[in-house]
């Protein structure tokens, strides 16, 4: 008898000083089949990735601290993470630009729809 194949569901994190937007988005995806970890700080997004490698990372652009641009290039430049994709969250006028500075692999305007949050995610990961 042949075992059934359990794919399981794609694993996201996503890092952003709004905690409401974070929750919002997790609320948003977790009913679409997403695995979701959210966080407002740098050293809690490091431990999960550290814990579980993400199939895509959610960044916002403008942060206190690090920015999500600085940190976009951080995770590209590590061997362990080079290959994690990253789509910017931002409500910034130039986050297209930004993005492609960054060697980010998207972006989705805030305030999000989720509809385009999805279509952003198939568009990634079905390229991978």
């Amino acid at each position: 008898m042949k075992e059934a194949f359990v794919k399981s569901p794609p694993y996201i994190i996503a890092l952003d000083d709004e905690l409401d937007l974070l929750k919002m988005f997790k609320s948003s995806m977790v009913p679409k089949g997403y695995e979701v970890d959210i966080t407002t700080n740098e050293t809690v997004f490091w431990e999960l990735i550290s814990k579980r490698k993400p199939a895509i990372i959610f960044l916002d652009i403008q942060m206190p601290g690090k920015q999500g641009n600085e940190l976009c290039k951080e995770i590209k430049l590590k061997r362990s993470t080079a290959d994690i994709p990253i789509i910017f969250l931002s409500g910034k006028d130039d986050a297209a630009t930004i993005a492609t500075e960054s060697c980010a692999d998207g972006f989705v305007s805030k305030p999000f729809d989720s509809q385009m949050v999805i279509a952003e995610i198939q568009r990634i990961l079905t390229a991978c």
